[in-house]
């Protein structure tokens, strides 16, 4: 499957950076081809914030935090209000 345009909530982001279980990231990518590089992945900014806020409340370390990094910079931020 090619890729697509995909708006994203705040659970794809985090199965995005899981490590023990992907299922859900895994059936988005198989399914949609959400991880394709042609794909256009969007996130509204209240979600990039419930996704930083989780990471703290979690404590994750320093590998979580840069796979964090590396989703927000591959999606485009979206406001709420567009």
């Amino acid at each position: 499957m090619t890729g697509g345009v995909f708006v994203l909530d705040t659970n794809m982001l985090i199965a995005a950076c899981a490590h023990r279980n992907r299922t859900v990231w895994d059936a988005a990518e198989a399914n949609f081809g959400v991880g394709k590089p042609e794909s256009t992945l969007l996130i509204c900014v209240v979600s990039v914030e419930e996704f930083r806020s989780f990471a703290v409340h979690n404590k994750w370390g320093s590998q979580r935090l840069n796979d964090l990094n590396a989703v927000l910079d591959r999606v485009t931020t979206i406001d709420i209000h567009d």
